[in-house]
Order: C-alpha cells, then structure tokens, then sequence
C-alpha cells in the first residue's frame, strides 16, 4: 500500500486530526513552551473536542514522543539517500546534519525535547515505546507525499539508528571491530545532545558544522585507541 487513496477514509481522516493538532502545537511552541500551550486553543484551531485531543494524545507530552518519530522517519530518509543507501559512517553524519536544520529551524522544540529527556527520563522512555503514538502508513504518505518509498522506513529510536550503522561500520571495516558499540552510542548521544545546549547562546550557532567537527574527533579517536590497544 503505496497511495494515500489506497487507505480508507476513515484512517486518512484520522491521520489528517492527528497530524493538524501536531502542526498546530508545534507551532504554537516557537512562541511559548509546551506547558503554557493548552488543550482547549489547539482544539480551537484544530476544531476538534478536548475528547478528540486526548483520544490521540493522552498526555501532551505525547506530541513530542509524535514528533520526534514522524522526524526519525524523514531523517532516515533523507540520510540513507544522501549517503548512497549504504549504511555506516557517513549514514550517522547525514542523520546529525538533517538533525542541525531541524534544531536550527526550531530551537524551542529541541528545548522541550531536552527538558523531558533530562526531567523525567522514565516518562520519556515509557512515551518512546508507547505503541498508540506510531506513525502509521496514512500519516506517513500524508506527511511525506513526495518521499518515494517513505512507506517502507523502519520506525525506531535514534539509538537504534545509530547501533545499525555502527555495527555496518565495523563490517566496512570504517571502524575496528574492537570498540564497544554502546559506549559509542553513547559518545554520539553526548554530541547530539551537548552541542546544541554548548552553543545555544551563539548567533549564529552553525550547528551543523559543529556537529561534523565532533564527529570526526570521534571517529580519529576511536580509530586511534584501537591502534594503541595493539601495541
């Protein structure tokens, strides 16, 4: 199933709810944070009932957790395109520089973003695997409709992204087959998440380039401790 029109009504129209009440939250948030955005003026715009608003978002939160899945989908993407379809390296360099344009576009989002993981880290990890907030193929199609194949990209976390990759890594023989892929994992959540917060007073903050910087500072260093473990 591959066409919007392919889906029946009463899923696209569900989608097109889901998707507006998103649109319509997330723009509220260049202005104002999350929690001084309410229910009641999203559903006005939205012209949906409270009752419709928590049937697909129990919690406002979950808009967020929504967000960030329909990002990693088109983020994926345009990452595996951009770097030939074959995984590794310069797949999880893609990943960070369609990251930079996001954050750079909506600091405010990343904000939020970082105050739910830091604040409550177990809300954010049960939202994460909250299976009534995946995309489903309608928001997809509706969402990306000129993404051809956006149907078939696995939706997953960032850290599942990034273990994919670097295990393709280590196969490709980019990186030694000696590191340890979640220590790893977490060197590039510590770039992902400290380099934005390290340059959020700076204008301009050229964010992307930061990121490519720290990442080869990573992939240098990582080759090197293997060299020295050797000796």
């Amino acid at each position: 199933m591959n066409k919007i029109s392919d889906i029946p009504l009463r899923e696209r129209k569900q989608a097109r709810t889901r998707l507006a009440l998103l649109d319509a939250t997330i723009e509220r948030m260049r202005e104002k944070s999350l929690a001084d955005i309410t229910v009641e003026e999203v559903c006005q715009e939205v012209e949906v009932s409270k009752g419709t608003f928590f049937r697909y978002f129990p919690h406002k939160a979950d808009l967020i957790l929504y967000y960030i899945r329909l990002w990693s989908i088109e983020v994926t993407w345009h990452a595996t395109r951009a770097a030939g379809g074959s995984p590794g390296l310069a797949m999880i360099e893609e990943v960070f520089g369609w990251t930079a344009a996001v954050f750079e576009d909506h600091p405010r989002l990343f904000a939020e973003l970082i105050a739910l993981r830091a604040f409550e880290p177990q809300k954010f990890t049960r939202l994460a695997l909250n299976d009534e907030i995946m995309v489903s193929q309608a928001e997809r199609l509706l969402r990306f409709p000129d993404l051809d194949g956006i149907e078939s990209i696995p939706e997953g976390t960032f850290q599942g992204i990034f273990r994919h990759n670097l295990q393709a890594a280590i196969a490709n023989a980019e990186l030694p087959d000696s590191i340890d892929i979640d220590d790893v994992i977490l060197s590039l959540a510590s770039i992902f998440y400290g380099v934005s917060l390290m340059l959020a007073d700076r204008v301009p903050r050229n964010l992307a380039a930061a990121y490519s910087h720290q990442l080869r500072l990573l992939w240098t260093g990582l080759r090197a401790s293997a060299g020295e473990g050797d000796k």
